[in-house]
C-alpha cells in the first residue's frame, strides 16, 4: 500500500501499536503527526532522520482542545483537506464518522466519535 502524499495523525505514537502503526505508515511514504500524552520526540528525530517527514504534539486525546490541537497542527504543517477523511472508527458508526475537518463543530463531533467505543 503505498501512501505517499497522503498525512497520518497517529495517536498514542510513543510507543506499542501506536508507534509500530507510525513505522509502518512511515514506510509506505505517508507525512506523519505523532501525538502522545509526553514521549514521541525520539520517534519523530527517527523518522526526520531516516527521510520521512513527523512532527510531535504532546496530546491528550480524552482532552477536546488537545485533539484539536494536533489537528490544527497537521493542517499548520501539512495543508488543508481536499476531501473528507478515512472513518475515524470500525463498525458501523465508521459512515457517520466521515466528516470534514473544518469548525469547531465538526471537530467536536469527530473528536466525539472517536474517543466513543462501539
Amino acid at each position: 500500500m503505498e501512501l505517499k502524499n497522503k498525512v497520518a495523525l497517529i495517536t498514542g505514537a510513543a510507543s506499542g501499536i501506536g508507534e509500530s502503526t507510525a513505522l509502518w505508515v512511515f514506510q509506505r511514504g505517508a507525512k506523519l503527526i505523532l501525538t502522545d500524552l509526553d514521549k514521541g520526540v525520539a520517534l519523530m528525530e527517527r523518522i526526520n532522520r531516516d527521510g520521512g517527514e513527523a512532527v510531535f504534539v504532546k496530546a491528550d486525546v480524552s482532552v477536546p482542545q488537545d485533539s484539536e490541537k494536533s489537528v490544527e497542527k497537521a493542517m499548520d504543517e501539512f495543508g488543508r483537506q481536499k476531501k473528507p477523511p478515512n472513518p475515524l472508527r470500525g463498525g458501523n458508526k465508521s459512515k457517520d464518522a466521515m466528516l470534514r475537518v473544518s469548525g469547531k463543530k465538526n471537530k467536536d463531533e469527530i473528536h466525539r466519535v472517536s474517543t466513543t467505543q462501539n
